[in-house]
């Protein structure tokens, strides 16, 4: 996973560095925006390939960002997982619903978090189309 981008929407700071420092010691470069609005304009900037996005957030809630992410054709091609303490079966529901990979309850367990991650970016990476038009097996 070295080199990748990865984004962490989060408004809690105490969250936000320890998903940062986590994700930096396996490889990532990593993003952080605090807010809605700062992480619309980083997706679509940076295009990172993982996308970790709290659903309680100032400005634009984490559903919002989702859905103009993937109006700018971001989250097509990047693994995006909604971290949040709304932990209801709705809730999960319309998360995944939007389109997301997966959603993780807080508390966060980082190393099967980022566990998670690898196996989505290998997964993704066996579905992407090679130059002859096959996917990759």
């Amino acid at each position: 996973m070295a080199g990748l981008k990865l984004l962490v929407v989060e408004d809690d700071p105490d969250i936000a560095f320890a998903l940062s420092t986590y994700a930096r010691a396996q490889g990532y470069l990593t993003l952080v925006a605090e807010d809605g609005a700062s992480a619309v304009k980083l997706g679509i900037q940076e295009r990172p390939a993982v996308i970790l996005l709290d659903i309680s957030l100032p400005q634009l809630d984490g559903r919002d960002v989702y859905l103009r992410l993937e109006k700018a054709g971001i989250t097509q091609n990047a693994v995006v997982i909604f971290t949040t303490a709304r932990g209801s079966q709705s809730d999960r529901l319309v998360g995944l619903r939007l389109g997301a990979d997966d959603y993780e309850v807080k508390p966060l367990h980082l190393q099967m978090l980022f566990r998670k991650i690898a196996r989505l970016l290998e997964k993704r990476q066996e579905t992407v189309p090679n130059p002859s038009g096959t996917a990759h097996q």
